[in-house]
Parts: structure tokens; sequence; C-alpha cells
């Protein structure tokens, strides 16, 4: 009986299937690591093409320099010592017998403006607008390097401020007695001319004895003859300038000789004005250096308050498209003679042979790209011409096979505006170091989107 039990407790083990069950789970997730695994490798493999945006712009051969201002300057003296009233204005043009200052010997006329509390006196809003203008341009265009100009600047304010004190002094002297009067030695223009209140030692400089040295501003000091102090006999009041002619001179690179002895005038600008000047000039050779000379007759009381002006010359200059020089791609086309091509208004077809369905050989028109023509030759797309194709000529009486076609060259970026690198021709108007100049009006636009490496893309590749 014990072994009949036993053997029914034995019958009651349940038997499990050995068969691994795989769970779906992670067979995606594995299969997913793969895919981003396999991606991430073919993304940095794949090359990087890199995308420029167009823009206009232009490259020139235009170079600047100092140049140094020479005029026919007279400084004129004082026989007396005292205050000096001034009457004319910086820059003012007068006449011969104008009188320009006068010396007070006794300082009454001085002093009378100190004490004095005439509420005319007081300086209007446009003369404080015009120190303010002053002040503005001295600090837009302050840098480090031309710190000795604050001179220059504390020279301009101090001018400023006695050219709008002439009126108070008028008034004064005009209100004195007689007696007092009499004290003032009025000081006239012996010819007719151009204000200025300044000596700097350039006066008597010409093109003779200007030199290299003559360019140096760190050690260039500009007196302003407006100090508000006491002066002595025989010392400078003003300087007249008394001709309209005169001359900027430049020192210039030896390489630039040549390219303006292929000039017959200069083109130019001044101190970075738009505006641009015409001039004949002259190239001089000497111990120091090259020296351009430009002539001029007019323009003088423009920068008649200047000695050193910015000078650039106008060489080239080549307004278009910029253009990564990385980003030019030459395309291989064929080259067509006139006779094969019709040209209706600038859409262009060609004739080709084909067999119909009766075995009949006929011509059909098929349109194609014209990239350019030149002397009667004809730039077209390959991608038009089949290699079996032969082409009738216009008046029908020549043929020629695809075979037979020379082919040619033209330049051109990938425009990928769409995202597909489409070829489109450019003319290259000026080659600078790493981009260039395209012309306008060929297809390529401002803000179109070109690829830079074109040496990693081929035509109609899909980009992005």
């Amino acid at each position: 009986m014990a072994t009949k039990k036993r053997r029914r407790k034995q019958n009651n083990v349940v038997q499990f299937n050995n068969v691994i069950r795989v769970n779906f789970a992670v067979i995606l997730f594995f299969a997913i690591l793969v895919y981003v695994a396999v991606s991430a490798f073919i993304s940095m493999s794949k090359e990087t093409i890199s995308i420029y945006e167009v823009r206009e712009s232009d490259i020139n051969n235009n170079f600047t320099v100092t140049g140094v201002a020479l005029r026919k300057e007279t400084v004129v003296n004082t026989r007396k010592s005292g205050y000096v009233c001034y009457f004319a204005r910086e820059g003012e043009k007068v006449g011969s017998g104008y009188g320009v200052c006068a010396v007070d010997e006794t300082g009454d006329i001085i002093n009378s403006i100190s004490i004095s509390d005439n509420k005319s006196y007081q300086l209007t809003d446009d003369d404080y607008t015009a120190i303010r203008d002053i002040i503005s341009l001295y600090k837009t265009n302050y840098t480090n390097e031309n710190f000795y100009e604050v001179y220059g600047f504390k020279t301009n304010i101090e001018d400023k401020v006695f050219e709008m004190s002439s009126d108070i002094l008028n008034k004064t002297i005009e209100n004195e007695s007689a007696t007092v009067k009499a004290t003032l030695e009025e000081i006239s223009t012996s010819d007719s001319g151009i204000i200025l209140y300044s000596t700097d030692g350039y006066e008597n400089l010409s093109l003779t004895t200007i030199n290299k040295n003559s360019f140096d501003k760190a050690d260039y000091e500009k007196t302003s003859l407006k100090t508000g102090d006491i002066i002595s006999s025989n010392s400078p009041i003003f300087k007249l300038v008394t001709d309209e002619n005169w001359s900027v001179v430049c020192m210039i690179d030896e390489a630039y000789k040549e390219r303006l002895s292929e000039l017959d005038y200069i083109t130019f600008k001044l101190n970075g004005s738009d505006e641009m000047y015409v001039s004949d000039f002259s190239v001089e050779s000497k111990k120091d250096g090259v020296y351009l000379t430009i002539n001029l007759n007019k323009y003088m009381i423009e920068f008649i308050s200047e000695r050193f002006l910015n000078v650039e010359i106008i060489l080239d200059r080549f307004e278009g498209l910029k253009v990564p020089k990385s980003a030019i791609v030459e395309k291989e086309v064929y080259t067509i003679q006139e006779k094969y091509i019709n040209d209706d208004n600038g859409s262009y077809s060609i004739n080709v042979q084909s067999t119909d369905e009766n075995g009949s050989v006929v011509s059909v028109d098929r349109n194609i790209k014209v990239y350019k023509s030149v002397d009667g030759i004809y730039f077209v797309d390959p991608e038009d011409i089949e290699s079996t194709d032969v082409i009738i000529s216009v008046d029908k009486k020549d043929t020629i096979g695809a075979s037979l076609l020379q082919t040619g060259v033209v330049e051109g970026v990938y425009i990928v505006n769409q995202g597909v690198a489409d070829f489109n021709m450019v003319n290259i108007i000026k080659d600078g170091e790493e981009f260039v100049i395209v012309e306008k009006e060929m297809g390529l636009r401002e803000f179109d989107k070109i690829v830079m490496n074109s040496d990693k893309v081929t035509e109609n590749q899909i980009v992005y």
C-alpha cells in the first residue's frame, strides 16, 4: 500500500517547458540602438556641406595714405602788446583792408566785459550745440594710438569759444568812449583771403622742401593764437590764406607709382567723405621716397583748418555679389556653332534627327539651356544633348553628331534654395584672395544660399 501512495505523489509533479521565451521589448530596444549607432557613424563619416548666403559687396584696389595740405599762408604779427579782440570768424573769407582784430593795450575792453552782467553775453543754444558737435566728433574718432590729437581737440574747442565771443567784443567796443577806443590798434588784412587763428610751423613748407619727417603726426604741434592772454609785441595774431590754389602731398609705395603713371587724372576721397574728387596730379621719386602731389583749385575752404588729410586713392572698384572662391565650380559643357542654334529672343532650341513610328527620318525641335555665347559659339548644358543625337543646322544644310561636338568650361555655383544643388553660371568681374565679385543679373541674386565647399557636392545632389 505504501508503494502505491508514493507513486501517486510522483505523478503530481508538473513538468516546465525548457524553451526560452523571447521578450519583444528587448528586441525593439536593441534594434533602435543599432539604428542610432549606424546613423551616428554615417553622420560622422559624411563630409559637412557648408552653406553661404550671398550678399552684395565690392572689391577694390584703392589705397589710403596721409596727405599734407600745402597752401599759400601769411602770418600777420602785431606791433603792440596787449589783449586781442577778434572780429572775424575762423575760416571766414574777407577782402583786402578788412578789420580782423584789435589789440587792447590797456585792457579796458576786456575788463568791461568781465564785470558786465549783461544777459545778452550768454551763449545761445546753437552755440552750445556747436561745441557739443566738436566733442562728439572727437569721441567718435578717438583711439589710444592717436591720443596726441587731444591737443588739436583742445585747440578746436578754444577757437570755437573765442569765435562765439566776437559779437560780445563788437558790442562792447561800440559802447565804449572815444578815449577807450583810441587805445585799440586795429589790424586789417593787406590782401583778400581766408582767416585762420593758428600756426603749426608748416606755413613755409613747399613742394621742394617737404620731406618724410613732414608726415610725422606725433611731432606735429598746432598752436592756437586765440589764448585770451596778453600778447607781446611782434607776436603772431592771425594767419591769412591768400590763394585758392593748393596741393595735397602724399608719400606712396613704389608699387603704386607705375599704376598711377597709367592714369590721366586721379580720383580720390578726403577724410572719409562719400564725395569723390577728381584732379590732375604728379608723381616724383626723391631720396626718401615717392611723392604724390594732387593739385587743386577748389574745396580748400572745406578743409582749411586741417593740415593732415586722410586721402583714399580710387583706382578700381567692382560692385556685384560677393562669393567665396571655394564656392566656384567648373562645369564642362558643349560648345556649338551659332548655325545649329535657334535663338528666339533668349529662348534656345536645336533641331535633332529622329525616326518616327513609320521608320522615316524627321527633325524634332528640342529646347536647350545656353549659359553664354562668345563670338558665335554657344555654351550648352550637356544634359540637353544625348550622345546619339545628330543636330541639324538652322538652314537644314549641315548636320553634326553629338560625339563630334567640342567641349568647354563655364564657372558657376550650386544654389541650394530648394535643398537641391542647382548649378548656376556666374561671371567673375574681380578676383580676390578669399572672395570674388560676380556680376549681377546672371541668375544669382542677393540672399541666395549657395554651397560654400563646392568640391563636396555634385549637381542635382540633395543637400538637405
